[in-house]
């Protein structure tokens, strides 16, 4: 039950609080306009006006020489990012991304290709 109470305090405070911001704003004698109506239409083709595409590609080579393998390892790869981002639609984006990797040799251990008589290169896919 103590977890409770502290709850219940937590709340009580945060409910006065509440009330006395509430009050102090009352004291005021301005009266704010109501927040315009947004059309979700023009806020929609808006943001998506003002998406965007991105595209990235790289090509990555990395060599390692051990003196305990008796093959040096050579990662040659590619990798390649598709994707967009949407422009602000109440102050929220989406974004979505499609990544593709692409080994283009296997004279590497990467710890996930089963080559093992070669040094390890680490993150050859990244």
């Amino acid at each position: 039950m103590p977890p409770l109470k502290y709850a219940t305090r937590t709340f009580c405070i945060g409910l006065i609080s509440a009330f006395a911001i509430a009050g102090a704003a009352a004291d005021h004698d301005t009266v704010e306009e109501a927040p315009e109506f947004v059309d979700t239409g023009t806020a929609l083709a808006r943001a998506l006006k003002s998406s965007k595409v991105i595209a990235n590609a790289r090509i990555r080579y990395e060599h390692a020489d051990f003196s305990n393998f008796d093959n040096n390892a050579d990662a040659f790869t590619f990798r390649l990012r598709l994707g967009a981002e949407t422009g602000a639609f109440f102050d929220t984006k989406f974004l979505a991304e499609f990544e593709y990797v692409e080994a283009f040799n296997d004279n590497f251990n990467s710890t996930r290709n089963g080559v093992t008589d070669f040094p390890v290169v680490a993150d050859p896919e990244a």
